[in-house]
């Protein structure tokens, strides 16, 4: 499910899956800041990369003598979250831990990721929490693609 945001400025839409943002754009002439994902390229928007950026070394992190497998940017970019709070400025997205995640990563953690929309900006606030005692290794990235202006055409 996709969720809107919009303020006098700029309009933004967030994918639950993965917490995506599939649009930011501005009101005044609705011109479209993100790249909208040409599968010939590459289909991908704008995915959240967490507990890993890039890739591990052979795919596998060890953890206390055993092996995880990890997909490449890690799992959250393929996870469903949950719309956890709005207002008429923002939105924050939650997932978590499960048997799933415990799999390939074992540590149990949530994350939060707040969208406010403040005159002409969009704010981006990352929150992870982890509910154990034990220390939460982890990486965390943001890969959003913008549209560039062809620059021919004298666009700003």
């Amino acid at each position: 499910m996709r969720h809107h945001l919009q303020n006098s400025n700029l309009s933004i839409c967030v994918d639950e899956q993965g917490a995506e943002l599939c649009s930011i754009r501005r009101l005044s002439d609705q011109r479209e800041y993100l790249w909208q994902g040409d599968p010939a390229y590459w289909q991908g928007q704008s995915p959240i990369l967490f507990p890993t950026v890039g890739s591990a070394r052979g795919g596998i992190i060890r953890h206390r003598g055993t092996d995880y497998e990890m997909p490449k940017h890690g799992l959250v970019k393929d996870m469903p979250f949950q719309l956890s709070g709005h207002d008429e400025q923002s939105m924050t997205f939650t997932v978590g831990s499960d048997e799933e995640t415990l799999r390939h990563y074992p540590f149990l953690f949530e994350l939060s990721i707040t969208y406010r929309l403040a005159g002409n900006r969009l704010e981006v606030v990352f929150r992870v929490t982890n509910p154990s005692p034990d220390v939460l290794p982890f990486h965390l990235g943001a890969h959003p693609a913008l549209n560039l202006p062809d620059f021919s055409d004298g666009d700003d």
